[in-house]
């Protein structure tokens, strides 16, 4: 009988340390799915933005399998990544805000909005210099392409190996023509 009961208290023990570790992955699990929720969207909003900026300079959606506007948005998402840098750097080197002072806390927000602007046109000057380096390499692109054109209309007008042959024993016949009527 005391054993029965010795193994009904060590099954308890088993039970409630069992519930215990089902109570913590259950926490656990809790946390990584608020956290893969929060990451998630965080993505969509810096694919949102991204598509946006995008759309603010190209004037047009991004292409989804583009290589050149895969690029494009790979030196928005850089700069977009900096500017959240610089915003939480900003956060957290701001004087934290003192409570039943609203002023502080406005002028914090002024000062971001500030940051916010002034990394606009940097971005923007980027943007356009990388596109005029793409109008650039369009040119040379087409360039390069006529030239090709011209250099395969020059060797289709040439003649084949055989027809060079061919007019070489032309030419050879001819000169013998022209030495025998000139000796007569």
């Amino acid at each position: 009988m005391k054993q029965l009961q010795q193994e009904k208290r060590d099954a308890q023990k088993r039970y409630q340390l069992l519930e215990q570790k089902l109570g913590e992955e259950r926490e656990v699990i809790s946390q990584l799915q608020k956290k893969l929720y929060f990451t998630v969207k965080e993505e969509e909003e810096r694919v949102r933005r991204q598509n946006n900026v995008f759309l603010q300079i190209r004037k047009r959606a991004a292409k989804p399998h583009s290589p050149l506007d895969q690029q494009i948005l790979d030196v928005i998402d850089v700069y977009e990544a900096q500017i959240h840098d610089l915003r939480s750097e900003i956060r957290t080197h701001s004087a934290e805000p003192v409570e039943g002072n609203p002023e502080h806390l406005q002028c914090g927000r002024e000062t971001e909005r500030k940051h916010a602007l002034d990394a606009t046109p940097h971005y923007k000057a980027l943007l356009e210099s990388y596109q005029s380096q793409l109008k650039e390499t369009k040119a040379q692109k087409e360039e390069l392409r006529r030239s090709i054109q011209s250099l395969r209309q020059e060797l289709e007008s040439r003649p084949t190996a055989k027809e060079f042959k061919s007019y070489q024993q032309q030419l050879k016949r001819m000169d013998r023509i022209s030495r025998q009527n000139n000796v007569k």
